[in-house]
């Protein structure tokens, strides 16, 4: 998504809402509540803010200011039991006790909590988390932009290849029907120039025919003229 809450980007990058926000200004992206909208934009300069090494570092502490070591000594006597040692008195028996003195040392020591470290530490934990996170949102969106990019190029792609094979349709389809035309009126012409000719050859047929007929008549008719003075003599 282009535009989220900022309570939505702390989800996301997995640290609380209120050091988002300090981070966001601390980045000079003015924001103060967990509805507040948080752009493309702004979520890049946060992550250059984040990578240029402004946020919170940790500084060393030296440990001697962190440790506290109580010594104690303690002394008590053990006392060994008696032994006989072979005299008689007139009381009885004389007996013998020996006191051993034992020392013990103990050593403890504490580490003291630094808060103000710790809370250094937290936030440079929270910085690089948030860092790593927007990075990735970053990288994930390239990859979306690159993927529309690539499918929208497909599509156009396509959509110019259709149009390509549509209008070479249409030309091969247009060229065809202009060639049958042709092809028609090509035929028409020849049909009616071959019925021109025959009806030429016939009329000239027909005006030979009727020539020779003319003269046939012609050559008959003397003949017939002798032949009726004949009979008459």
């Amino acid at each position: 998504m282009s535009v989220v809450t900022i309570s939505q980007l702390a989800s996301d990058v997995g640290v609380p809402v209120d050091r988002l926000i300090k981070q966001l200004n601390e980045a000079g992206i003015t924001k103060s509540a967990e509805t507040d909208e948080v752009t493309a934009e702004e979520k890049k300069q946060l992550l250059d803010h984040l990578r240029s090494g402004h946020a919170p570092a940790v500084e060393a502490k030296p440990a001697s200011g962190r440790k506290i070591t109580l010594k104690r000594k303690t002394t008590s006597e053990l006392s060994q039991g008696a032994k006989s040692t072979g005299r008689t008195s007139a009381r009885g028996t004389v007996a013998k006790s020996k006191t051993v003195k034992v020392e013990v040392k103990r050593k403890r020591t504490f580490v003291k909590s630094d808060a103000k470290g710790d809370d250094a530490e937290k936030l440079q934990l929270e910085a690089e988390e948030a860092k790593k996170a927007l990075e990735d949102q970053a990288r994930q969106r390239e990859e979306m932009e690159a993927q529309n990019e690539a499918r929208i190029q497909a599509e156009k792609e396509r959509l110019k290849a259709e149009v390509e094979e549509r209008e070479a349709a249409e030309a091969a389809k247009k060229k065809a029907e202009e060639d049958a035309e042709k092809q028609a009126l090509k035929e028409q012409r020849e049909a009616a120039a071959k019925q021109a000719r025959a009806e030429q050859e016939a009329k000239s047929q027909k005006k030979s025919d009727l020539g020779k007929s003319r003269k046939g008549k012609k050559s008959s008719r003397p003949g017939d003229a002798d032949d009726s003075r004949y009979r008459e003599e």
